[in-house]
């Protein structure tokens, strides 16, 4: 049986707050999501991967505060 990885992409907008402070977010975003899906919907920790990005708010305004889960 092949097990379907999710990647969990936690973003924040570069054109606000200081660099360390968005990629914390980013970061943190990513996290928060990893845990509800590990603890509320009981996936496998080993099947999610977290990653996270700070973007240009002006090149991709949709990610600028959020979590994007892919497949």
């Amino acid at each position: 049986e092949t097990q379907i990885v999710i990647t969990v992409m936690g973003t924040a907008d570069s054109n606000t707050g200081t660099v360390k402070r968005n990629q914390y977010l980013s970061e943190a975003r990513g996290k928060y999501i990893f845990d509800i899906l590990t603890t509320k919907y009981g996936i496998a920790p080993e099947r999610l991967i977290i990653k996270s990005e700070v973007v240009k708010a002006s090149s991709k305004p949709e990610l600028s505060r959020a979590v994007v889960i892919t497949f």
